[in-house]
């Protein structure tokens, strides 16, 4: 299986929450703190190494405690390309790399194994979630595509890119649920229902 580097993507502004979404509660933790807690556990078990980017200290703090590797994001208001272009920058040597935004809390271990596991066995060398109308974030980039992830510039991301292969994508589903984002208090009160049913 091919070496997957996962890089957490924790240095979101925040803008339409009103706050710093990424440190708001969802019951008993921040909100950065569910997908990190998941993508440890994903690492963990598939030996695949894990970065965090961040723009902020408190984040980067408790990544350091727990001997989480994580990189400080000075670019952060150019948008998410600068959190692509230096989560390639400090991972050297790998095969591929997997970008996952700190803001789906919902996104399951399984979901994000099965998708990982099924791209590595895929003739592709790109990869996305779907919601089964259009690739959405986490995506996933082979080393293939190093030039054009670090010559990504504002706040597309990596959008430009699958949308240029849109038809030689790999293309993983999971359940509605899991690809809800938080980018509005009310996008939160919705998630922390969804989690009260769970």
């Amino acid at each position: 299986m091919h070496s997957v580097f996962l890089i957490y993507m924790a240095s979101g502004r925040g803008k339409r929450f009103g706050s710093n979404k990424l440190l708001t509660h969802l019951q008993h933790k921040p909100l950065y703190q569910y997908g990190l807690d998941t993508l440890c556990a994903v690492g963990q078990v598939n030996h695949w190494p894990l970065l965090v980017v961040t723009a902020y200290g408190k984040i980067a703090s408790w990544c350091r405690s727990r001997q989480i590797p994580v990189v400080m994001n000075e670019q952060a208001d150019e948008g998410m390309a600068a959190s692509l272009r230096i989560g390639v920058q400090h991972s050297p040597g790998a095969v591929a790399w997997a970008f996952f935004p700190a803001d789906q809390p919902l996104l399951s271990q399984q979901s994000i194994t099965q998708f990982l596991q099924g791209f590595c066995q895929s003739p592709y060398t790109l990869g996305a979630m779907s919601n089964g109308i259009r690739p959405m974030s986490p995506a996933v980039f082979s080393s293939r595509h190093k030039e054009e992830l670090t010559a990504q510039r504002g706040d597309t991301g990596g959008r430009q890119i699958l949308q240029q292969y849109q038809n030689s994508l790999y293309l993983y589903r999971p359940s509605p649920d899991e690809l809800l984002d938080i980018d509005t208090l009310e996008d939160k009160h919705i998630c922390l229902s969804k989690m009260q049913k769970r």
